[in-house]
Parts: C-alpha cells; structure tokens; sequence
C-alpha cells in the first residue's frame, strides 16, 4: 500500500481567543475535549490509519513539542 508522510499544523495563539485566555493555554490544540487534548484525537487518528508512514509537527510553542516528543512516530 501507498505511504504518506502527514504534517500537522499547530499555529499560534491567537491574543483575542477567549477559551485560551480563561485556560492559561498557549495553544488551541491543547485545549481538552473531554478530558483530553484536542492534539492526542489527531495523532490517535493518524496513528491508527495504515496509510501513514510518517507524522511531522510544525509548531513554535515548547508546549506542544513537550506533548508530542513521546508520541511512537
């Protein structure tokens, strides 16, 4: 089967989002959707999928580095 190498885009925080003001987060993709940061459901996702061979993160904030460096990818 084909492989694909994937690239997930994490952004910046934007200063007028309300719910990364109230949290403290730098992040949107570290906000919890129940329970669970909204970044794990799209590694889980792409983990899970045969297709994908390879997963890379662009992002600036040590935060998200920190969240995925133990990720299996």
């Amino acid at each position: 089967p084909p492989s694909l190498n994937t690239v997930v885009l994490t952004g910046k925080r934007d200063a007028h989002s309300l719910l990364l003001n109230d949290t403290g987060l730098r992040n949107k993709m570290l906000l919890p959707v129940a329970g669970v940061p909204m970044l794990r459901y799209v590694l889980e996702a792409l983990a899970g999928c045969r297709l994908v061979s390879s997963v890379f993160i662009s992002t600036s904030d040590p935060d998200i580095a920190t969240f995925a460096s133990p990720m299996p990818f």
